[in-house]
Protein backbone atom coordinates (compact mmCIF):
# COMPACT_ATOMS: atom_id res chain seq x y z
CA UNK A 1 0.00 0.00 0.00
CA UNK A 2 1.31 3.52 -0.82
CA UNK A 3 2.19 5.59 2.19
CA UNK A 4 1.42 9.59 2.35
CA UNK A 5 3.15 12.21 4.33
CA UNK A 6 1.36 15.38 4.62
CA UNK A 7 2.84 17.70 3.06
CA UNK A 8 4.50 21.09 4.56
CA UNK A 9 2.43 24.19 4.81
CA UNK A 10 4.00 26.01 2.57
CA UNK A 11 4.00 23.59 -0.26
CA UNK A 12 0.17 23.31 0.53
CA UNK A 13 -0.29 27.34 -0.46
CA UNK A 14 1.65 26.22 -3.53
CA UNK A 15 -0.44 23.36 -4.51
CA UNK A 16 -4.05 24.71 -4.10
CA UNK A 17 -2.97 27.33 -6.41
CA UNK A 18 -3.55 24.51 -8.84
CA UNK A 19 -7.23 22.64 -8.10
CA UNK A 20 -10.39 24.27 -9.20
CA UNK A 21 -12.39 26.15 -7.25
CA UNK A 22 -14.86 22.97 -6.55
CA UNK A 23 -12.16 21.09 -5.24
CA UNK A 24 -10.57 23.90 -3.05
CA UNK A 25 -13.76 24.43 -1.25
CA UNK A 26 -14.09 20.83 -1.05
CA UNK A 27 -10.65 20.63 0.98
CA UNK A 28 -11.77 23.38 3.05
CA UNK A 29 -14.40 21.54 4.12
CA UNK A 30 -12.49 18.33 4.29
CA UNK A 31 -9.97 20.41 6.81
CA UNK A 32 -12.57 21.90 8.72
CA UNK A 33 -14.12 18.96 9.54
CA UNK A 34 -10.80 17.17 10.63
CA UNK A 35 -10.17 19.67 12.69
CA UNK A 36 -13.45 19.39 14.44
CA UNK A 37 -13.20 15.97 14.96
CA UNK A 38 -9.31 16.63 16.79
CA UNK A 39 -10.95 19.52 18.76
CA UNK A 40 -13.55 16.91 20.11
CA UNK A 41 -11.31 13.82 20.69
CA UNK A 42 -9.02 16.82 22.63
CA UNK A 43 -11.86 17.39 24.76
CA UNK A 44 -13.07 13.88 25.26
CA UNK A 45 -8.71 12.71 26.04
CA UNK A 46 -8.76 15.83 28.30
CA UNK A 47 -12.09 15.02 30.57
CA UNK A 48 -10.42 11.29 30.54
CA UNK A 49 -7.23 11.90 31.63
CA UNK A 50 -9.36 14.03 34.41
CA UNK A 51 -11.07 11.18 35.71
CA UNK A 52 -7.79 9.14 35.48
CA UNK A 53 -5.96 11.52 37.87
CA UNK A 54 -8.75 11.40 40.16
CA UNK A 55 -8.82 7.90 40.60
CA UNK A 56 -4.99 7.88 41.13
CA UNK A 57 -5.80 10.49 43.85
CA UNK A 58 -8.43 8.74 45.69
CA UNK A 59 -11.07 10.80 44.63
CA UNK A 60 -13.03 7.91 42.67
CA UNK A 61 -13.41 4.79 42.58
CA UNK A 62 -14.06 2.31 38.96
CA UNK A 63 -15.57 -1.16 40.19
CA UNK A 64 -13.29 -3.29 38.28
CA UNK A 65 -9.82 -1.32 39.40
CA UNK A 66 -11.30 -1.27 43.19
CA UNK A 67 -9.96 -6.01 42.76
CA UNK A 68 -6.70 -4.78 41.72
CA UNK A 69 -3.50 -4.27 43.58
CA UNK A 70 -2.86 -0.47 44.49
CA UNK A 71 0.20 -0.40 42.89
CA UNK A 72 -1.17 -2.59 39.58
CA UNK A 73 -4.15 0.17 39.46
CA UNK A 74 -1.95 3.56 39.74
CA UNK A 75 0.48 2.15 37.42
CA UNK A 76 -2.08 1.69 34.83
CA UNK A 77 -4.00 4.92 35.32
CA UNK A 78 -0.67 6.81 35.03
CA UNK A 79 0.26 5.29 31.85
CA UNK A 80 -3.44 6.25 30.22
CA UNK A 81 -2.83 9.74 31.94
CA UNK A 82 0.94 9.74 29.88
CA UNK A 83 -1.06 8.28 26.53
CA UNK A 84 -3.62 11.07 26.98
CA UNK A 85 -0.83 13.61 27.08
CA UNK A 86 1.20 12.51 24.40
CA UNK A 87 -1.85 12.06 22.15
CA UNK A 88 -3.79 15.65 23.52
CA UNK A 89 0.01 17.21 22.65
CA UNK A 90 0.09 15.59 18.69
CA UNK A 91 -3.32 16.66 18.25
CA UNK A 92 -2.49 20.03 19.26
CA UNK A 93 0.58 20.10 16.31
CA UNK A 94 -2.44 18.80 14.12
CA UNK A 95 -4.95 21.23 14.87
CA UNK A 96 -2.39 24.21 14.61
CA UNK A 97 -1.46 22.85 11.04
CA UNK A 98 -5.13 23.07 10.41
CA UNK A 99 -5.50 26.51 11.05
CA UNK A 100 -2.81 27.43 8.59
CA UNK A 101 -4.06 25.05 6.30
CA UNK A 102 -7.29 26.89 6.20
CA UNK A 103 -5.99 30.57 6.54
CA UNK A 104 -4.26 29.62 3.42
CA UNK A 105 -7.50 28.16 1.83
CA UNK A 106 -8.98 31.12 2.57
CA UNK A 107 -6.39 33.52 1.18
CA UNK A 108 -6.36 31.57 -1.97
CA UNK A 109 -10.53 32.10 -2.01
CA UNK A 110 -9.91 36.01 -0.97
CA UNK A 111 -7.20 36.08 -3.78
CA UNK A 112 -9.55 34.11 -6.37
CA UNK A 113 -12.71 36.44 -5.92
CA UNK A 114 -14.53 33.29 -3.52
CA UNK A 115 -17.53 34.29 -1.85
CA UNK A 116 -19.36 33.23 0.73
CA UNK A 117 -22.40 31.82 -1.13
CA UNK A 118 -19.60 29.25 -2.88
CA UNK A 119 -18.35 28.51 0.44
CA UNK A 120 -21.79 26.66 1.50
CA UNK A 121 -21.96 25.07 -2.02
CA UNK A 122 -18.30 23.64 -1.30
CA UNK A 123 -19.41 22.33 2.15
CA UNK A 124 -22.12 19.97 0.83
CA UNK A 125 -19.74 18.72 -1.80
CA UNK A 126 -18.56 14.59 -1.67
CA UNK A 127 -16.13 14.51 1.17
CA UNK A 128 -13.14 12.67 1.60
CA UNK A 129 -9.21 13.54 1.65
CA UNK A 130 -7.67 13.30 -1.99
CA UNK A 131 -4.08 13.01 -2.62
CA UNK A 132 -1.86 12.53 -6.05
CA UNK A 133 -3.13 13.20 -9.12
CA UNK A 134 -6.09 11.30 -10.13
CA UNK A 135 -8.01 11.05 -13.56
CA UNK A 136 -11.89 9.95 -14.21
CA UNK A 137 -12.96 9.14 -17.80
CA UNK A 138 -16.07 10.68 -19.14
CA UNK A 139 -18.92 8.91 -20.76
CA UNK A 140 -17.27 9.66 -24.06
CA UNK A 141 -14.16 7.71 -22.83
CA UNK A 142 -11.61 10.28 -22.72
CA UNK A 143 -9.71 11.21 -19.45
CA UNK A 144 -9.94 13.77 -17.00
CA UNK A 145 -7.11 14.73 -15.30
CA UNK A 146 -7.22 16.38 -11.88
CA UNK A 147 -5.31 17.71 -8.96
CA UNK A 148 -5.33 16.83 -5.39
CA UNK A 149 -3.73 18.23 -2.76
CA UNK A 150 -2.39 16.40 0.18
CA UNK A 151 -3.95 17.22 3.99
Amino acid sequence: MLQTKPIKVNEFIIAIRTVSDEELLTLETEIKTSLKHLESSNARMQELKKNAIAQIKGDDTDYEAAHLPDDDVDQGLQADVKLYEESIRENESVIDNHHQRITAVENEKEHRGLGQNKSSAGESASAGSKTGTGSSQDNDGSAEQSNYVYL
